[in-house]
């Protein structure tokens, strides 16, 4: 029977000629790792600089809503203070001329009783 040694294995399969330590093995898995995080963290890195994009724009957005409805608003209560005085002045204008009358009226009664 014919003993193969161990070169003439590895020689066979094609495989390094001296055996692989388990440090290597380690690193080549660690080196792997690292690229696949720092690929994940470009990924993630895009993302939040997307978001931050995103929320800028929405934040403005936001801002320019609220203005334009405070404008609105301010619009509203100017028109509703001058309905309001012009009804009181309206109210008042028909209350003085009420009194005139009255007065008239009050003046001819008392003419008329004398």
């Amino acid at each position: 029977m014919l003993q193969v040694t161990n070169n003439n294995k590895r020689s066979m399969t094609l495989g390094p000629s001296e055996p692989v330590h388990d440090w290597e093995v380690e690193r080549a898995t660690v080196l792997i790792e690292c690229r696949e995080y720092r690929e994940r963290m470009e990924v993630l890195e895009r993302k939040v600089e997307q978001d931050q994009i995103i929320y800028e724009k929405n934040t403005a957005s936001l801002i320019r809503e609220v203005k334009m409805k405070e404008t609105l608003l301010e619009r509203r209560l100017e028109d509703t203070e001058n309905r309001l005085l012009v009804q009181v002045n309206s109210n008042l204008r028909s209350c003085y001329v009420n009194c005139i009358i009255l007065s008239i009226y009050i003046c001819v009664c008392m003419c008329v009783c004398i």
